[in-house]
């Protein structure tokens, strides 16, 4: 065992004490323990012994090359020795600087590309516009609900995820996202805080819940208040695309109850269960209220947490039948052979804004049965194409008259023929007109 000393004094006292500190016998022990070398000077005890002789001497183990470049490592005190030459994960002070310095230098390079990045991804969005006339229905019910959420903030400022929670029961990044994905919403990089967007393998990451989110502006440059009476005020009428913003809703609420249920009673699912559970759920929301899927998750969780108390059961395998009884529960329902009981909102569980609006607009609420509130929607019929009635009554004049002269076959063959050529219907009506004079009265 070889320890090198470099001398940073020349006072002999010192020296002398440095070597007493340092000196080892032939199986590499230290030849006298630290509490021997005191009293010396001002040292106040033993444990600060150490430190006085790292100012009066570098010491380096001989027998511990560093890792980078084979130099002797630096020992700060005693317990740094090795008795054997062993390899090792250390590197000197001249390499752990060189590599503090690689790394700051990375640092700044990863920063200089990650600021590149959000300028031009800033930048993009910056340059997004939305027309707010053409977006969908259910954009529109969401774009009410989150106004009544976080005013004025939607239209004044920027907002993340964690500002919408009042718009409904569960995750509101859900429906922050499918606006985003509309081009309803646009981010806003640099208001985001710290850490929200990272490089991760030459790509550009992003925390979610930490976004930064503004309303597109509009390209009819209408202001805000305009913008949303305009929203109001208008006739809804794509159904379908409404019910599946409900069915999302609905479960969101089902969901939240059932968390807070497992939670009680200390049921952990993993992700596959969860599935189970929300596909069983959303498949009853088309028969059953969302008040009566609230009680089956109170039977469900209530019976499982009874299976975990049995002796050969435990909270685990308990947690695993729940997406089961989920499905047996509602198959008797379904069945008729069980009836589900509403239960009733509680109070630290709120409908949120997005509830109030379904509520407002549709008159559905946790206690509308599933099946009526679709009813409700598919009631919403989306109106005929502007061009669709002219082309029927085309179509129907041409068909009349071709069968009153028994030439129906051939006109259809020469309709047939024209299309597959590459012509569009209504062309290929007035062709075959042209073809027929007096075929189509309404071409």
């Amino acid at each position: 065992m070889a320890i090198k000393l470099e001398l940073l004094t020349q006072n002999q006292e010192e020296i002398s004490f440095i070597h007493r500190y340092w000196a080892t016998d032939d199986t590499g022990a230290f030849v006298e323990p630290v509490s021997a070398l005191l009293p010396f000077r001002d040292i106040p005890h033993g444990g600060a012994v150490a430190a006085y002789v790292r100012n009066w001497c570098e010491a380096y183990d001989e027998d511990q090359p560093c890792s980078r470049c084979g130099d002797p490592v630096r020992l700060n005190c005693r317990s740094d020795l090795k008795k054997y030459v062993c390899p090792t994960q250390r590197q000197c002070e001249a390499c752990r600087r060189l590599m503090a310095a690689h790394a700051q230098q990375r640092k700044a390079q990863a920063a200089a590309e990650l600021d590149s990045r959000l300028a031009e991804h800033a930048r993009q969005q910056n340059e997004k516009t939305c027309d707010y006339q053409t977006i969908g229905d259910a954009e529109v019910v969401l774009l009410i609900a989150l106004e009544a959420a976080i005013t004025p903030r939607l239209t004044a400022g920027s907002f993340c995820t964690y500002d919408c929670e009042g718009l409904s029961p569960g995750d509101p990044g859900v429906y922050l996202r499918s606006l985003y994905a509309s081009g309803v919403l646009v981010k806003r990089p640099f208001e985001s805080v710290a850490g929200t967007y990272f490089l991760k393998n030459d790509d550009l990451w992003v925390n979610n819940d930490q976004v930064k989110y503004a309303l597109a502006p509009d390209p009819q440059h209408n202001a805000a208040c305009e913008l949303f009476d305009i929203l109001a005020s208008r006739e809804l009428s794509d159904g379908p695309n409404i019910a599946e913003l409900w069915l999302t809703y609905a479960l969101q609420d089902v969901m939240a109850y059932f968390w807070n249920e497992c939670s009680t009673y200390q049921h952990f699912l993993k992700p596959e269960a969860v599935a189970d559970v929300e596909s069983s759920f959303r498949s009853a929301l088309h028969t059953f209220s969302v008040a009566q899927l609230w009680s089956v998750g109170w039977r469900v969780i209530r019976e499982a947490a009874a299976l975990a108390n049995r002796t050969y059961y435990n909270r685990e395998k308990a947690a695993a039948t729940i997406p089961g009884k989920v499905r047996r529960h509602l198959e008797k329902a379904l069945s008729e052979e069980s009836s589900l009981k509403p239960w009733t909102r509680r109070e630290d569980h709120p409908a949120g804004t997005l509830g109030m609006v379904f509520l407002k607009v549709f008159g559905i609420d946790e206690n509308t049965l599933g099946v009526d509130a679709l009813q409700v929607f598919s009631r919403i019929a989306t109106p005929a194409s502007p061009t669709a009635e002219p082309l029927l009554s085309s179509a129907h004049h041409l068909m009349e008259a071709a069968a009153e002269r028994g030439i129906s076959a051939h006109v259809l063959i020469d309709v047939a023929k024209l299309v597959q050529g590459g012509a569009g219907i209504e062309e290929a009506i007035r062709e075959v007109s042209d073809k027929y004079p007096g075929q189509a009265e309404g071409a």
